[in-house]
């Protein structure tokens, strides 16, 4: 894909807020929001992280982007209802997404809407679909419940 290619890509990812479309993994999240860029050069130093960007044979791109999704144990209809509850009114503090640990909300479905929280996923190049021209605001910590 064109959009996925490093010289097309990179200029629209310099500045914080542009709307992104992301699938991780065969999942669909849908428009996302962009809230940080990262590049490492792959020298071998750095840790793992330069010693995998080594090992890839050109610079690691990691993206964090700000998407809407549902935690995954709500799938569980085990647990009691208290304990639904109490994880419902917790939803604002947990803000760090894994697709391990959160899922696409389902589209029409009303549970998913009261369930579904905004976390920040670690992407890479490969997994976004779209870019959009339009760029919004975001605040400099998203990590509180009232950003």
């Amino acid at each position: 894909k064109i959009v996925q290619r490093p010289e097309h890509i990179l200029p629209f990812l310099k500045g914080k807020g542009r709307l992104l479309d992301v699938s991780i993994d065969g999942e669909y999240f849908g428009w996302g929001v962009l809230n940080s860029y990262k590049c490492k050069a792959g020298t071998g130093s750095a840790g793992s992280a330069g010693k995998a960007a080594a090992d890839a044979g050109g610079p690691m791109h990691t993206i964090d982007v700000l998407l809407p999704c549902v935690d995954r144990h709500f799938d569980d209809k085990t647990e009691g209802d208290a304990a639904m509850q109490e994880d419902v009114s917790n939803i604002g503090l947990l803000w760090r997404g894994t697709i391990g640990h959160c899922r696409p909300a389902r589209p029409g479905n009303e549970e998913d809407k009261k369930l579904t929280s905004w976390r920040v996923f670690s992407i890479g190049l490969s997994d976004i679909d779209r870019i959009s021209a339009v760029r919004i605001f975001m605040p400099q910590d998203i990590t509180p419940p009232e950003a």
